[in-house]
């Protein structure tokens, strides 16, 4: 009987370590793959083993280079486009070394393609090193650069394109830092800032704020964000009711100027959120934008033009999750984003694991206590 009691506090004591140790693992885990294998599932459904992370990254598109360089991995960029380019001039003061290539349309797939097989000859990239296309989505149709690539022996090319979901950019970027080895502290950010905005909406907000997100294409003009993008889920996170949506309807945006005045026409309160590539990309501005939908009188409206890194793939949207909930609520939202410092209020892991490993201890003893009682 004294062997079995022994027994069982043994094994009781190895449960300890169990229980303490296991969460523990979990709370490291998204800050040690760098030396360890981990695969990543793209926006096309694409499956990548990775052994580790990457010792060099060509990377295209404005947000996924800023997303590189969050992370901590401008050194890793052997080679970017002409708007990842952009994006280094404006986000990194240090000189780096790179090669500006093409952007990944169809009509430069042969260039791109014959340059990342020099660039393995040349010794200045490898087979097994990473590709990280965005945006233009003729790079991931059937037989298009991708495949080839992969064809030609490249093993890892990653391809981030439409992320209707604030939480789909979160594992972007999640992917994008298992890539760097580095940068966790950035998703942790985005987490962050979601919480703190979405928990005080919850507590505080009784009657939501009438907001539109509001769209220019060359081709269709003015739209409204319905539902479906980046946009409308910072709108949501950020308390807003959104004006533009349309439940009979499926498309990301609604393109219908007369629509947009009519909704706000209905809704003369309403905080109006400007996407920035009207100005930035199509040489509009704010009072052209004025004249053009309102009739040459703001009103009342508080127009908000977003900044080109929030309704977009990189961590610093979550600066425009807070800056938007400012506008809507000013007087919950002040000051700058805040920012992660490490512990969240609401992590309790290794609390728990400490409660469950003091609680099989004391089992251990009154077990050990009971058999000397009866002997």
């Amino acid at each position: 009987m004294q062997q079995k009691i022994y027994r069982i506090t043994a094994l009781l004591l190895i449960a300890v370590f169990i229980v303490t140790a296991v969460p523990a693992a979990g709370l490291l885990s998204d800050d040690s793959t760098a030396d360890t294998s981990f695969t990543i599932t793209d926006t096309t459904g694409k499956e990548f083993t990775f052994d580790g992370s990457s010792d060099h990254i060509a990377v295209f598109g404005y947000a996924c280079t800023l997303t590189v360089l969050d992370c901590g991995g401008a050194d890793k960029i052997v080679a970017t486009d002409k708007h990842g380019a952009e994006s280094i001039s404006d986000h990194y003061d240090d000189e780096l070394t790179f090669t500006t290539l093409a952007t990944a349309t169809a009509t430069n797939a042969d260039v791109l393609y014959t340059w990342f097989l020099q660039a393995v000859e040349d010794g200045s990239f490898a087979f097994d090193d990473t590709i990280i296309f965005s945006t233009y989505s003729s790079s991931v149709q059937t037989g298009g650069l991708r495949d080839r690539l992969m064809e030609a022996g490249f093993t890892h090319v990653l391809f981030y394109g439409t992320m209707p979901k604030y939480d789909d950019l979160i594992q972007c970027v999640t992917d994008i830092a298992n890539v760097v080895g580095d940068g966790y502290d950035c998703v942790k950010q985005m987490k962050y800032v979601e919480d703190a905005v979405s928990s005080t909406v919850v507590d505080n907000v009784t009657e939501k704020q009438d907001a539109i997100f509001i769209w220019y294409s060359k081709v269709n003009g003015w739209g409204a964000g319905n539902t479906g993008s980046l946009a409308v889920s910072l709108m949501t996170i950020s308390g807003a009711n959104n004006i533009g949506y349309d439940s009979t309807s499926d498309s990301s945006i609604i393109y219908d100027k007369a629509r947009i005045q009519q909704l706000l026409g209905d809704h003369t309160d309403a905080v109006i959120f400007l996407d920035d590539a009207y100005i930035r990309t199509y040489g509009g501005s704010l009072q052209g934008f004025i004249d053009d939908v309102l009739g040459g009188d703001s009103g009342d409206f508080q127009i908000v033009i977003m900044d080109r890194t929030w309704n977009n793939y990189d961590p610093e949207s979550a600066d425009g999750v807070w800056e938007m909930a400012a506008a809507l609520y000013p007087d919950l939202f002040t000051g700058s984003t805040p920012v992660y410092s490490g512990e969240s209020d609401n992590d309790n892991t290794m609390i728990y694991a400490a409660v469950a490993g003091i609680a099989v201890v004391a089992v251990a003893v009154g077990l050990v206590y009971w058999y000397k009682t009866k002997h």
